[in-house]
C-alpha cells in the first residue's frame, strides 16, 4: 500500500513539475507588432525564419518568439522588396513571423525557412524560386509559378490548381 501511495505521490509531483515548466515556456513567447509604410510586391526570405502570409491590406508585421530572437531579426523595405533575415545564426523554431501581405508577385526562399499562407493569397501569378531545403504551402487565386535553384532539390507533395513547377 506504501509503493502505490509513494508511486501516486510521485507521478502527481512530476505532473505539476511538467506543467509549470510547460507554463513557464509559454510566457517566454512574446507577440510584438510592427507597421510598416511602404508597399512591397515582392519578399526575399534567408536564415531559417518561418513566416506566416495573411492576404490583409494592413500593412504589418506580427513577430512571435523570444526577445532576444525576436531582436536578431532584419528586415526592411526597399525598391518594393521586403527582406527578411537574421542578423546572427539560424531561427529556425524560434520566431515566426506573421506579414499582412497584398497581391504579392514574387517570394525568394533561401536555407531551410517554411512560408505558409493563411487563407488563400489574392495574387494573379505567384512566383516562388527557393534555395536551400525550405518548405512552402501556399494557397493563391491565381497561378503559382515555383522555380529552384541548380542543386535544389524538390519534393512536391501536393499541387492543386494552377501550379507550374520548373
Amino acid at each position: 500500500m506504501k509503493k502505490i501511495i509513494a508511486m501516486a505521490a510521485a507521478i502527481l509531483l512530476t505532473t505539476g513539475i511538467t506543467a509549470f515548466a510547460a507554463e513557464k515556456k509559454l510566457d517566454k513567447q512574446l507577440s510584438h507588432k510592427t507597421n510598416y509604410q511602404l508597399s512591397f510586391s515582392r519578399m526575399e526570405v534567408e536564415n531559417d525564419i518561418d513566416i506566416l502570409l495573411v492576404e490583409n491590406p494592413e500593412k504589418s508585421l506580427e513577430f512571435t518568439g523570444a526577445d532576444a530572437d525576436i531582436a536578431k531579426v532584419d528586415w526592411k523595405i526597399k525598391n518594393g522588396v521586403q527582406q527578411i533575415r537574421s542578423k546572427k545564426g539560424s531561427l529556425k523554431g524560434k520566431v515566426k513571423i506573421t506579414i499582412h501581405v497584398s497581391s504579392l508577385k514574387e517570394i525568394v526562399i533561401k536555407g531551410e525557412s517554411q512560408v505558409r499562407s493563411d487563407g488563400e493569397l489574392n495574387s494573379a501569378l505567384l512566383n516562388i524560386f527557393l534555395d536551400g531545403e525550405s518548405f512552402v504551402s501556399i494557397h493563391n487565386i491565381g497561378g503559382i509559378n515555383v522555380v529552384s535553384e541548380v542543386g535544389t532539390e524538390l519534393d512536391v507533395h501536393k499541387a492543386v490548381g494552377n501550379v507550374r513547377i520548373g
